[in-house]
């Protein structure tokens, strides 16, 4: 998850662009948290310092007690080599210093001047950034109508095929479930071994999604194991005792 900070000296302005980040981020349901909004930049160099982060910082070029924003990125870019900076200022001369001072500063984003649209454009960058550092951790797919879907490993509850319909699979995740054509033999090919088993022949589950109520489903001796949303992944027989066996390796979790 992409991390946002905002450094600014002027309390309103420093509201402004919270406001317009913490909008767009709802609005578009992004995989990005605002992390820190203040006026002291030290306190997001405590913090990067104390965490690693993947961060998109939003910087004012003047701040308070003659400090400036391009020593708090140069700062920044000790700890955060591949965070995302822009600048936030009204003083246009200051854009020849950020590239002299070799910040790689993504915009230079002026007060008052198409600001949504340039700190939308600024996340949209960090997220593209944030995905191809991380595109090993993601299943991509396509839906009917070719739009290319992705979602994270860890958010995939397990993968079912559609006894009404050949070929369509059913993927459950712990938000929402897609539906789209595919062979749950490739697929299977497709997700790491360590993470996925394939517990029926029409179901692959993700074994770091299992929970407690799960493991004293198997050990009833139950043909499903019931997942978080709600839903029933089934277990053949032959499997089951497999799958338990992994509760060597798993921290099974949740519900009993």
């Amino acid at each position: 998850m992409i991390s946002v900070f905002v450094c600014e000296n002027d309390s309103q302005y420093l509201r402004n662009i919270t406001d317009c980040i913490e909008k767009l981020i709802l609005i578009d349901e992004l995989e990005v948290k605002l992390e820190m909004s203040v006026s002291d930049p030290a306190e997001i160099i405590r913090f990067i310092e104390n965490k690693k982060v993947d961060g998109l910082y939003f910087l004012d070029i003047e701040l308070d007690d003659g400090q400036s924003g391009i020593d708090v990125a140069r700062a920044i870019r000790e700890h955060d080599p591949t965070g995302t900076i822009a600048f936030v200022t009204a003083h246009t001369h200051y854009r020849e210093l950020t590239f002299r001072y070799n910040t790689e500063a993504v915009d230079y984003i002026q007060k008052g001047n198409k600001v949504r649209e340039r700190i939308k454009a600024c996340i949209d960058r960090a997220c593209q950034k944030y995905a191809g550092r991380h595109e090993g951790s993601r299943y991509v797919f396509k839906l009917p109508k070719g739009d290319e879907m992705s979602c994270k490993f860890e958010d995939i509850l397990f993968f079912e095929t559609d006894p009404a319909v050949a070929h369509r699979i059913i993927l459950h995740t712990k938000r929402i479930q897609y539906v789209y054509y595919h062979s749950l033999d490739k697929i299977f090919k497709e997700l790491p071994k360590n993470m996925f088993f394939r517990c029926h022949r029409s179901c692959i589950v993700n074994l770091s999604n299992l929970t407690q109520r799960c493991k004293n489903e198997l050990m009833q001796g139950k043909s499903y194991v019931t997942m978080q949303n709600g839903a029933e992944c089934k277990v053949s027989a032959n499997k089951r005792k497999a799958l338990l066996g992994f509760s060597e390796i798993i921290a099974w979790e949740g519900a009993s």
